[in-house]
């Protein structure tokens, strides 16, 4: 029987091509649009899942004082403290998107920019399930003066993992490779070319709490024995805190896969983040995508109603059973569903390096191969072919033998629910370009929004470590004529964070970023200077500037008042050295005579020339040191570039989500034209125009987008308002976004249904009423 519901499936598709065609590509293209989006998101939501038993490890949070970053000098006291606890690691991760750390081979000269180094001890390994694949001693860090490098790093630098006993220069440090291990999954919120280690203070971040002085800092990680429950442990633990220079008195767990998708605790982290509200706007398409084709689906079943039910009167007559008439609706719907399924599997694989590139991340298909992945690939072939086996077997089920024998007849372009899925699919296409057309605002909002200084033409150039010629290089290259203003920084944006406390004897610990600068900083950044004196070059290292945001946490105060060691002389303009999602940081610029890069203002002009001209100064100056540099205004660019991308990906599933409406659209004018064709010769036998014939057929898709519109405008205005609450500094959702959408939409179906509507309305009537 199976086989014979087969053979007639594909009987009945193959009689009906141009309805088969258009729902075989709705079905595949939302398929393969659904499981792309599936892949990414549940790769997004595997960040950090590689680490063994993650669900058992956390992150330590001072709740106090908003941070993570802890006097990892408690560490040994943890471990012993709490039996509890299977591994302790302290870790600080530092990211940098341009050119700052040279990594250099002693013995051949090789060399390496790093972007990502952490600073951990050994038990971060055996936290993180990394092999060590070779190693001088039974632990990675040999020493004090011992650095571990990742597999990628040896490759890139040496070309072979044979480098154990390597002398490199790295950060001022004459350093030995003692161990080589496997390169973190990249799908891990931290990443390393080198791993550091945290006994070394010369390459470890600290801090200050002002009367106990200089403390060492980290990210504290703890994981659990099989049968610990973390919220005993956290009691046992803040009922008698260790004693640390941080001031950490009660901690609180942060799972260590909520990271990702978490906002950022401590202004001084650098993980790599994600962004929750995009991913949900990729899922959202996803289901609208399927629905939208499930839809069609159902449409085109519905307007065959007539067809169908004289088939399942012949079948009754034959001495078919109601039962086998609804395995021959499920066997057809099966059919169809995995045909269009495979189809889209193949398209899913084949568009892989594509899709990657559209999404900004590395899309692996091995996932498919996953038990969960695979599970939900199988949960949405199953529901989709429930669903649309459930609305034509319920529909057939209600009906009497004298419908089944064509003896009453039906209405079927009528029928509510084909009228409530056409305004579900033009309302979600309408959401969708609103959805879209704000994207691309608040995008484009945030890329030219005032940064806080003048970052075009402004060049960085990353120094030499220990390099001690900085007044003869600032002389030599502010004579060039095209300079317009140069001055020296350390930690600015794009470059290393370093923080402390606004006022560390304060008990209102503000935690701070800061920047060291000369006195030229405010002339080369075009920044201002709202309140107090400009610093002149005999005050360095006596006085130092705040920023808006730290002086208002002075009560707008600053008369006498020290940071950093340093008297506040004056307030500058904030300045947003991190994306648009992140409130603005408290900045205290400091004046401490220690520099990593000088900052160029040139003028406009040829810039490649320009920078010709700067490298033949700079390699006199710095005897050949290598030439680096990077533009600041590249640097915000990469702040959103993954969303840029993104942004792209999602206009495009956009756009086919659309064209999936209006194949279903295009099917059902067909179909309506199909059916009306004797009611359309009878109109032009009386007189009717073919302008007339075509408002009467267009009539129903133009108030189907009306009544779309009313329903969109308020649930897409939601969506977006609550989207738009993920920026700290958001556009406005203008009215034109809604009319603009509302126009396209109404703009596209007519182009869709009046090209066919033309066709029907311009037929010679004689050949629809030939045989009446």
């Amino acid at each position: 029987m199976l086989l014979h519901n087969i053979k007639q499936s594909i009987r009945g598709m193959l009689k009906h091509k141009v309805f088969t065609l258009l729902n075989l590509i709705g079905f595949a293209v939302g398929f393969a649009v659904c499981i792309i989006i599936m892949l990414f998101a549940y790769q997004e939501y595997s960040v950090n899942a590689f680490i063994p038993n993650s669900d058992k490890v956390y992150r330590l949070v001072d709740d106090e004082h908003k941070a993570t970053l802890i006097d990892y000098s408690i560490v040994p006291q943890l471990k012993s403290d709490y039996p509890e606890l299977k591994e302790v690691v302290s870790l600080f991760h530092f990211s940098t998107e341009v050119n700052t750390l040279h990594l250099k081979s002693v013995k051949n000269n090789n060399s390496l920019w790093v972007h990502k180094v952490v600073s951990t001890n050994d038990d971060f390994f055996t936290l993180m399930g990394l092999k060590i694949l070779a190693s001088k001693t039974a632990k990675p860090f040999a020493d004090i003066n011992s650095l571990v490098i990742p597999q990628s790093t040896a490759l890139k630098m040496f070309g072979t993992l044979d480098v154990l006993d390597e002398y490199v220069e790295f950060m001022g440090q004459k350093l030995t490779i003692s161990a080589v291990v496997e390169d973190l999954s990249i799908h891990s919120t931290i990443g390393s070319d080198v791993y550091c280690n945290e006994e070394n203070k010369a390459l470890a971040t600290a801090g200050s709490d002002g009367a106990k002085g200089r403390f060492y800092i980290g990210d504290i990680y703890v994981s659990l024995i099989e049968d610990a429950d973390i919220n005993d442990v956290l009691l046992k633990m803040n009922a008698d805190f260790p004693e640390n220079q941080s001031n950490t008195k009660t901690v609180s767990a942060q799972p260590v896969r909520d990271i990702y998708f978490a906002e950022p605790i401590d202004p001084l982290n650098s993980y790599r983040r994600g962004n929750k509200s995009l991913v949900w706007v990729f899922m959202t398409i996803a289901l609208f995508t399927v629905v939208m084709a499930v839809f069609n689906y159902v449409n085109f079943t519905i307007s065959q109603q007539m067809a169908a039910l004289k088939s399942a009167g012949v079948r009754i007559t034959h001495g078919a059973t109601r039962g086998q008439i609804r395995n021959y609706y499920i066997t057809n719907v099966t059919l169809a569903v995995s045909v269009a399924f495979v189809l889209a599997l193949m398209m899913s694989l084949l568009l892989m390096p594509l899709s990657s590139k559209l999404l900004a991340m590395t899309l692996d298909p091995h996932w498919f191969l996953e038990v969960k992945f695979m599970a939900l690939l199988f949960l949405l072939w199953l529901v989709v072919i429930v669903v649309c086996s459930i609305l034509p077997i319920g529909f057939m089920s209600r009906l009497s033998v004298q419908h089944l024998f064509g003896k009453t007849t039906l209405k079927s372009r009528k029928h509510p629910l084909k009228m409530v899925m056409t305004l579900a699919q033009l309302s979600v296409s309408i959401m969708l370009v609103v959805g879209l057309i704000t994207i691309h605002k608040q995008l484009q909002y945030v890329k030219t929004a005032n940064v806080g200084f003048e970052k075009e033409h402004l060049v960085k150039l990353n120094l030499p470590r220990g390099f001690n010629k900085r007044d003869v290089l600032r002389d030599a290259i502010s004579r060039l004529p095209f300079v317009d203003n140069l001055g020296y920084t350390s930690n600015g944006p794009g470059g290393g964070p370093s923080g402390g406390y606004l006022d560390p004897f304060s008990e209102d610990k503000v935690r701070i970023r800061t920047i060291t600068i000369d006195e030229n900083f405010i002339e080369t950044f075009g920044m201002k200077l709202i309140h107090g004196d400009t610093i002149k070059k005999g005050e360095l290292t006596k006085y130092c500037y705040i920023s808006e945001a730290a002086y208002k946490h002075l009560n707008n105060d600053f008369e006498g008042k020290k940071s950093c060691g340093l008297l506040i002389k004056g307030v500058l303009n904030d300045l947003n050295i991190n994306s648009l999602h992140s409130e603005i940081v408290p900045i205290v610029y400091d004046t401490y005579n220690s520099y990593s890069a000088l900052n160029v203002k040139l003028k406009k002009g040829n810039v490649r020339q320009q920078l010709q001209d700067i490298e033949k100064v700079w390699a006199e100056v710095t005897d050949d040191a290598m030439f680096n540099y990077s533009f600041y205004e590249d640097y915000y660019k990469s702040l959103y570039q993954k969303e840029d991308r993104q942004a792209q990906a999602i206009a495009l599933f956009a756009i086919i989500a659309f064209m999936i409406t209006c194949l279903g659209l295009l099917s059902q004018v067909l179909q309506n034209t199909q059916n009306r064709i004797k009611e359309i010769g009878i109109r032009k036998i009386n007189g009717a125009s073919i302008k007339e014939v075509i408002l009467l057929l267009n009539r129903e898709f133009v108030w189907s987008v009306v009544f779309a519109f009313v329903v969109a405008t308020p649930i897409a205005y939601y969506a977006m308002r609550k989207w738009l609450e993920n920026f700290a500094y958001k556009t406005t959702l203008s009215w034109w976004i809604f009319a603009l959408a509302g126009l396209l939409a109404l703009t596209v179906a007519l182009l869709t249904v009046s090209w066919q509507s033309w066709k029907a309305a311009s037929k010679n009537p004689v050949e629809a009423l030939r045989y009446e």
